[in-house]
């Protein structure tokens, strides 16, 4: 009985020291955890954290094309069609189409055409358009080297040739006018104009665009701009004739190949009976 006693006296010991010992781990917890809350700052007092519900969170799954950003270029969007595929393995190859060299399939090819300096060309193939060198500048006093009253041009070249196709001489010239050289009527005067060439209803029409007059005994010039003259008539055979404020008839009309200058040479006759001389030139 006494051996009883003991056992059980023994027991309650045990779970009387489980007791004290659990007792004090339970409350160093407490202490650790009011020690933790002194530690933080004061403004963190009263802060509770938010409660988590699994539910409220949206899980989204991206439907779209897949985009791979990069730093140094901008977003690029790989399209899911775009996506690399792998042949079958026993796939049949196509060979490469060869174009068809048949001659009904190549592109015709021009010669190159051998281009010759006027010089070269043959003196009577001068195909110009129609006024194609046309100018409405007068003539300077530069233009007249080598134009002579009642000889004309003397610098032409042995490579030129005439001109008989009116179409191919209507347009502007430049043109230089020496009257009266023999001064039968006083000062012989040199006039620096443009003249027109044009086919109108009443048949060719000359126009005369007087600009600047040089006088041959002092070579004091004056400015003899204003209403122009204007001349009808025809064209037969490489001569023009007009007639109106006076009378002219132009004749040798040519292109020279080696300076690539049309030129002609006329006379001109004044409403009082001068004769003048007339070389043009573009």
């Amino acid at each position: 009985m006494k051996k009883i006693i003991i056992i059980i006296l023994a027991a309650l010991n045990a779970v009387l020291l489980g007791l004290i010992i659990v007792s004090a781990a339970t409350g160093w917890q407490i202490n650790s955890g009011k020690d933790r809350k002194k530690e933080l700052p004061d403004n963190m007092d009263g802060f509770t954290y938010p409660e988590y519900d699994p539910e409220d969170v949206e899980l989204v799954i991206p439907t779209g094309p897949i985009v791979r950003e990069t730093t140094a270029q901008p977003s690029e969007t790989i399209a899911p069609s775009a996506l690399p595929t792998e042949a079958p393995i026993n796939a049949p190859t196509e060979a490469p189409t060869v174009p068809s060299t048949s001659a009904a399939t190549q592109p015709s090819v021009k010669p190159p055409v051998k281009e010759t300096a006027p010089s070269q060309q043959d003196p009577y193939s001068y195909v110009p358009g129609p006024g194609s060198m046309s100018t409405d500048y007068p003539a300077k006093e530069k233009d007249a080297n080598g134009f002579l009253a009642k000889k004309g041009w003397t610098k032409l070249s042995s490579d030129k040739e005439y001109i008989t196709d009116l179409s191919l001489l209507t347009g502007g010239w430049k043109a230089v006018m020496i009257s009266d050289p023999d001064k039968k009527r006083g000062d012989t005067f040199t006039d620096y104009m443009n003249i027109d060439i044009s086919v109108g209803q009443s048949g060719v029409a000359v126009k005369l665009n007087w600009n600047k007059r040089v006088f041959d005994s002092d070579g004091k010039s004056a400015d003899v701009s204003g209403s122009p003259s204007s001349l009808t008539g025809s064209f037969d055979k490489g001569t023009l004739s007009a007639t109106g404020s006076g009378a002219i008839k132009i004749t040798d009309f040519c292109y020279d190949f080696d300076k690539g200058v049309e030129y002609a040479y006329g006379t001109y006759t004044w409403p009082d009976g001068v004769e003048a001389y007339v070389g043009l030139l573009r």
